[in-house]
Parts: structure tokens; C-alpha cells; sequence
């Protein structure tokens, strides 16, 4: 599958894109924060399919001052990107954490949006607190706690959770949050992702596994959403911990009905198109069928 590989300078950096696959146009949104973008061929097989590095990722440039890093101003580069290839409508898919900049893009740009989509994604700050700290914490705290116990010593030290021995604790109840099986999936290649730590912790801030006092802190969007009947589409996985069918529903019950479809898949957890790749890929293709 032909692949344009390519850079453009957006008002604050250069940003590093992709380009696969051709029709329709899909704008890919990675999670994170500080995730570069992985791939999804099989939505590249009937869509032109657009993926980039946000700015603080991957191949994209670095800001100076951590407080740059807001949603809003990932939200303006995704407009950028897209004028700068002369796509004026497009399907928007958010991943995760990417589900915050994609939910603030519809808002903002709602002109520029044939559907939303939110893939096992966060849409604001509360949702973040909900399910990436909260319910992980919860979880640790009931499944592993020989490893709470361990936390709980340092925070009484005052360890703040960005310290890499907190963050050594976490690895086995991390992979519990992001499968359903007890074994990850190895993805291709082509669909990893690169991390960089100092993005996230500019949006989540210093204490990241605890409370959120970075610049993603009091986010919100869907009052905004909530008016525009956008065709929205949420899906999550029924053992995902940190973008539960609750939080999921949350989302739904903020938007209007007759324009909003959510989607459980039985068997996945944070992951559903590497966990159920058919039915995931096969729901998506109908959905933008329909409105392409």
C-alpha cells in the first residue's frame, strides 16, 4: 500500500504526517498524551487515511514551554494540516487520549467534520480523572495490593507518581487495564507508537497517576458538542477500565440521541481494533459508508 510520507510547518512547529490509502478522508487522532501515531491499514483498504504526529511526538517538533501544549492548540494544528492538504471535510477518528483533541476540533470547526468518532477515548478532563486515574487506581488498590501498599509508602514519603519508582510499580496492573486476555497482542510494526514523557506530563502534569494540574486541567467540550448533532460514534471495550461503557455513555447521554451510536465489543478491553480487528474495521467502514 503506497505510503506519502511528509512534514509541513503548522504557526507552531513542524508537524511529520502520513498519508495511505485513497477515497474518503479519515483524520486520525493518537492517544497519550506524548503518543505518536500508529497505523490502521485496514481502514486505509477505503479511505484516504491521514495520521501525524502531534507536536511533542514523534517526529514533530518540541515547544519550548510545556504550557504550550494545550488541546486547543492541538486542535488548530489539525485544522492546518488539513487545509495545508486541501481536505475540507473529513471523518475524524480519536484514539484514546486523542479523543480529547478530536472532540475539541468538532467543536471548534464543526464545518470541517463529516462524523466524530471516539475510539476507547477520553473527551475531557473529567473523563480523564474518571478512567485513567481513578478506576486505575481502583484497580490496583482491589487486585494488587501488595503493589498499593508499595504506592502508598512512598506517596506518605511524598513520592509524586512521575517518579520512576512509582512508576515501576505499575507495569503488570498497566497491562491489565489495556487487554482483555492475560497476554498482549503484539502489534506490527508499522501500528507501535513512540512515547515522550515530557508532553505528557505538560498536559496531565507532575503528579499524573493521582490528579490532573496540567494544562488539561478543567477541559471541558461536550457542553459545546452537544448542540451541533454531529453524527457521533463511540466505541469501547467491555473490560476496558479506563474508557468504560460508563464513561462511554456519559459521552452519549451529553450529545443528542438521534445523532449518537455507541458500541460495546464483548471481547476487548482498551484496544477492540487489535482485539475483535473485524468486527472493529467492518463497524467503522458501515458507519462512514453512510455519510461519506
Amino acid at each position: 500500500m503506497k505510503t506519502l510520507k511528509s512534514f509541513f510547518k503548522s504557526e507552531a512547529g513542524i508537524i511529520h504526517y502520513e498519508i495511505q490509502g485513497d477515497g474518503f478522508p479519515v483524520l486520525v487522532v493518537p492517544g497519550g498524551p506524548g503518543s505518536s501515531h500508529g497505523k490502521f491499514p485496514e481502514l486505509a483498504a477505503h479511505h484516504k487515511v491521514v495520521y501525524f504526529d502531534p507536536l511533542g511526538t514523534g517526529q514533530s517538533d518540541r515547544l519550548v514551554n510545556q504550557q504550550s501544549y494545550t488541546v486547543e492548540l492541538y486542535a488548530k494544528t489539525m485544522l492546518q494540516l488539513l487545509d495545508h492538504l486541501g481536505i475540507q471535510t473529513t471523518h475524524v477518528l480519536g484514539v484514546s487520549f486523542g479523543g480529547i483533541p478530536a472532540a475539541e476540533f468538532a467543536a471548534s470547526y464543526p464545518e470541517r467534520v463529516t462524523s466524530l468518532i471516539l475510539s476507547n477515548a477520553q473527551v475531557d478532563a473529567q473523563s480523564w480523572q474518571l478512567g485513567n486515574i481513578d478506576a486505575f487506581n481502583h484497580h490496583i488498590r482491589h487486585q494488587y495490593p501488595e503493589v498499593w501498599e508499595k504506592i502508598m509508602n512512598l506517596r506518605a514519603a511524598g513520592v509524586l507518581s512521575n517518579d520512576p519508582r512509582y512508576q515501576d510499580l505499575l507495569a503488570l496492573p498497566n497491562k491489565q487495564m489495556l487487554w482483555a486476555g492475560v497476554d498482549p497482542i503484539a502489534l506490527p510494526p508499522s501500528e507501535e507508537e513512540t512515547f515522550d514523557e515530557h508532553t505528557y506530563l505538560a498536559f496531565i502534569g507532575n503528579d499524573p497517576e493521582w490528579t490532573i494540574n496540567g494544562t488539561l486541567s478543567g477541559h471541558t467540550v461536550l457542553d459545546r458538542l452537544a448542540h451541533l448533532g454531529l453524527p457521533t460514534l463511540i466505541l469501547t471495550g467491555r473490560r476496558d477500565l479506563m474508557s468504560s461503557p460508563a464513561l462511554a455513555k456519559r459521552i452519549v447521554d451529553a450529545l443528542l440521541p438521534s445523532k449518537t451510536t455507541q458500541v460495546i465489543f464483548e471481547r476487548s478491553a482498551h484496544r477492540p481494533w487489535a482485539e475483535e480487528p473485524d468486527s472493529y474495521f467492518n463497524l467503522l467502514y458501515t458507519f462512514m459508508e453512510r455519510l461519506s
